[in-house]
Parts: structure tokens; sequence; C-alpha cells
């Protein structure tokens, strides 16, 4: 029984994909070095070097997010979603689709799922065990977590499956069930693609990061677009403002 609306399942999907590169070690190579994300005379050592120091540190954060989404089957366009976050704790997601009318509350532990439809007036809690059969994809915090900062946590064996040119860094990490890529740009290092495919599989996800700001924590990504193609091919575009982070925050469902 689906209680998650189809606007967002590719937020979830993609945890799919993360989930594999989530627990990795960020252990720095080389880590008393200090280079300059700007240098231009990017290496081997230096591209492992700026994956493991260009993670955002925050402890929560607070957004509103607008998304467009579209499949073969539906279609909604600026749908209004708020989302409140403590980093490694919870993950709280307001759907107000029309008037500020809230259609849909999630609220997401490391442990546990409650969702709130008030279209259909019913709640349900599960456990992290139930995460798979509620949202018909696999599951874990950490993914999702991973996703929204736009951080995935990863290791790059020196002067492997790396390819630089003149604007673009490529990492390519093989995995057995799940290969990922992603694009750096060569100045400033920030995150352009991410791209997960199973390995002996047709599913894949995929996410450009645009509209870069900066904020205390860091280098953050405003606007995504995302395709992930299962069965059906899904396109979703998210942009993010009211952006917050490390204020207080709360989780009311009641």
């Amino acid at each position: 029984m689906k209680i998650i609306p189809p606007i967002l399942l590719p937020l979830l999907c993609l945890g799919l994909f993360i989930l594999s590169s989530c627990h990795t070690s960020q252990k720095a190579t080389n880590s008393e070095k200090e280079y300059s994300f700007e240098d231009m005379n990017w290496s081997p050592e230096k591209v492992a070097w700026a994956i493991a120091h260009r993670q955002i540190a925050y402890h929560t954060l607070s957004a509103r997010l607008q998304i467009d989404f579209k499949s073969d089957e539906k279609e909604f366009n600026n749908v209004t979603t708020y989302l409140r976050m403590k980093k490694d704790s919870a993950i709280w997601l307001s759907v107000r689709p029309f008037l500020g009318i809230e259609m849909l509350r999630v609220f997401i532990t490391p442990d546990s799922i409650k969702i709130r439809n008030n279209i259909k007036g019913r709640t349900i809690v599960r456990g992290s065990e139930d995460f798979a059969d509620i949202l018909h994809v696999p599951f874990a915090f950490s993914a999702v977590q991973s996703l929204i900062m736009g951080n995935p946590k990863l290791t790059l064996e020196k002067n492997k499956n790396i390819e630089i040119d003149s604007t673009t860094i490529r990492a390519r990490f093989p995995g057995k069930l799940v290969q990922r890529s992603f694009e750096w740009t060569k100045k400033g290092f920030l995150l352009k693609k991410s791209h997960y495919k199973e390995t002996n599989g047709d599913k894949y996800a995929e996410q450009d990061f645009e509209d870069y700001k900066k904020f205390k924590v860091g280098q953050v990504s405003l606007k995504r677009n995302i395709v992930v193609e299962d069965k059906k091919k899904i396109k979703v575009h998210l942009s993010f403002d009211k952006v917050k982070f490390n204020v207080p925050v709360t989780f009311p469902f009641s």
C-alpha cells in the first residue's frame, strides 16, 4: 500500500544509489597539506584531498523547496515543501501544494518513519526495518541526508579513475552493486553532477547541481535537476530558498 505520493519518490529513490557511498571513510590523503579549491593545477592527489575536505559542516538545516515533478503518468509544478533537518538525527517534511494547505507530513529518524496523510486522514508509524516496504525503495536515513545536502562521502584511490580537462574534474567509483561517477568544476571544486547506475541493471539516478551560494557552512547548491530511471522515467526540479543553517529547529508531529 503506497502512502508516499509520487512527487517525493525521486528524493527517496536516489537514496538507493547513494547508499553504497554513505558509509565510506572521509580520511584525507596527505591531509597535512593545505591546497586551495581555486588551484588550477589539479592532480589526483589534490582531487582526493578536495573530496575529503569539501564536506558541508552543519548541525541543522531549515529551507523551503519548490518542486516540479514529471513522469509518464503525472505532472506537478511549484509544489511547496518545507524542510527541517538535524544532522544524523531527524528529517522533517511538510508538503503544501495548494494555498499553504498541508497535504503530507513526514518525520524520519534513523530508526523510524512517521507519515501523516492529511488528505486521507491517516497516519502510519514504522521502524527502520519497514522502510523499504513503506517507501517501495531501499532506504537509509544517511542516504537521504546525504542527498539533501549534496554531500557525498567518498574515498578516492590515488591516480585511479580520474579525468581532468579545461573546466571539469571527473571521478568514477566502480562497485559490485552500483557504479558511481561525479563531476566537479575545476575552479572552486563545486559538485556539478552525480550519476548512480546499477552495475548489473538499467536503473540509474542522476542529479545536476546549479546555483551555488556561499554560506558560513560552505558552498551549497540551491537548484537541482534529478532524473530517475526505473520502470519509468521521473524528472524532478528542486529549488531551495529561505535556507538557514545551524538555527534551532523543531519537528512537530501530532
